[in-house]
């Protein structure tokens, strides 16, 4: 039986990637505090693109100058037994001459990890946000899902979306070395425009994991996935499997890996041509059908972070299968990314991201969709609770068949206040 420490067991090595990323006691992010947080801020933003075409038929590339002003809760709260993480933020925005993509934008992330015995870990994630366009500079993403981030992160138009991800998960741990998982996700894409699909999708999840060493541990998982979409006929069946491979580099360094492969069986409606002979007879030159396809894609993670005794690194790679983002439905999915953040003294913090992704629909001829997006941003406490800020973020996305493209900037100046020793770390 392992030995416990306030209400936890003992350390049972390092943990697969199915197992997502709640916080573990003394992992660097319980340096940040839950704290509340108020902001004032000047915004200017280029490349805003709507759901509707001027009158040349063209769609939309808006610049826009505006006031930003925005309030939420960020941080960790642990109790004996279990480790709150919390974002909540609430951004109302105004452009003086682009009211069109005025609004109030709100954005959930809340994981509660929970030792309910000494063997059993229960896990619930809420990723929750309405927005409208874009998801440049949202707080503390490293608290919303790994599901939440695939229907969040590459959407293409200027418009209300709401996006929802919650998940449920329990580890038991059967001895010091072998453990079980298992759980379940509800997701939801759901956009204002009809010119956009929605989606909804289930998924369940098993794994097992084995610890080599107190710094490895090997796993197996796997996944089944329905993926429909209200509105545009399609549905899709996603069974997938995984190797997975953890191992503690050092005090400081850690690497997980996984890789497997997924079945997908798509159905939607398809546009095609009549013959000829039939089109003469009953007037019309095209008809609709069915479309059934089964496809086999392959599956690959990587991670690789390190905590620094006041910031953090991580780099990662995903490649899997995605809901797509209201135009591409059901499509195989490549990202990868880089972060580092950073509170060099007590007034100091700075933080930068990169990021890779891209879309290959599985159910539809359209072609490739690129998106490269990064940002950084410093906050520096000026006295007390008040602090100045500035951020920068950049975002291009690219359709390789049509040509259409964008490349919205954002940048973010002003004031925040929130009480604490140290700045606060929006990003």
């Amino acid at each position: 039986m392992p030995a416990l420490v306030q209400g936890q067991p003992e350390y049972a090595g390092p943990s697969i990637l199915s197992r997502g990323r709640m916080p573990r006691p003394g992992s660097g992010d319980e340096q940040l505090r839950l704290r509340p947080y108020a902001t004032i801020a000047g915004v200017y933003d280029t490349g805003l693109t709507g759901v509707f075409t001027d009158e040349a038929g063209r769609l939309p590339a808006d610049d826009g100058y505006g006031v930003m002003a925005s309030f939420g809760v960020l941080g960790y709260h642990s109790w004996r037994r279990t480790i709150l993480g919390l974002s909540y933020d609430a951004q109302a925005r105004h452009y003086t001459r682009r009211s069109y993509y005025d609004g109030l934008d709100q954005s959930l992330a809340l994981t509660v990890s929970h030792r309910a015995t000494r063997r059993l870990l229960l896990e619930f994630n809420e990723s929750v946000a309405s927005r409208r366009g874009g998801f440049l500079g949202l707080a503390r993403p490293s608290l919303y899902s790994r599901q939440f981030e695939d229907l969040s992160a590459d959407v293409l138009f200027d418009t209300r979306i709401h996006v929802l991800a919650s998940s449920a998960r329990m580890v038991y741990q059967k001895s010091p070395r072998l453990s079980f998982g298992a759980g379940g996700v509800g997701v939801a894409f759901e956009p204002r425009s009809r010119a956009l699909a929605r989606a909804r999708g289930v998924l369940a999840t098993g794994d097992v994991a084995y610890r080599l060493s107190r710094f490895q541990t090997i796993g197996a998982a796997y996944s089944f996935t329905h993926y429909w979409f209200p509105g545009a006929f399609g549905e899709a069946y996603v069974h997938g499997a995984a190797a997975q491979w953890a191992r503690e580099l050092s005090r400081s360094w850690a690497l997980t890996l996984a890789a497997g492969g997924y079945r997908v069986e798509a159905t939607r409606l398809r546009q095609v041509r009549i013959d000829p002979v039939i089109a003469a007879i009953i007037g019309q030159r095209t008809g609709i059908e069915v479309f059934h396809r089964i496809v086999y894609v392959p599956g690959f993670e990587a991670e690789l972070t390190r905590r620094f005794r006041r910031g953090s690194f991580s780099a990662s790679y995903r490649r899997g299968v995605s809901a797509g983002n209201g135009l591409y439905l059901t499509s195989a999915r490549e990202a990868a990314g880089i972060a580092i953040s950073y509170t060099g003294t007590r007034r100091l913090h700075f933080s930068a991201n990169a990021g890779y992704s891209r879309l290959s629909s599985l159910a539809q001829t359209i072609g490739r969709y690129r998106s490269y997006q990064a940002g950084a941003g410093m906050t520096y406490r000026i006295a007390g609770p008040l602090s100045l800020f500035a951020r920068v973020d950049g975002r291009k996305y690219h359709l390789r068949v049509t040509g259409f493209g964008r490349i919205h900037y954002r940048a973010t100046v002003g004031l925040s206040f929130s009480p604490g020793d140290l700045p606060l770390a929006l990003w």
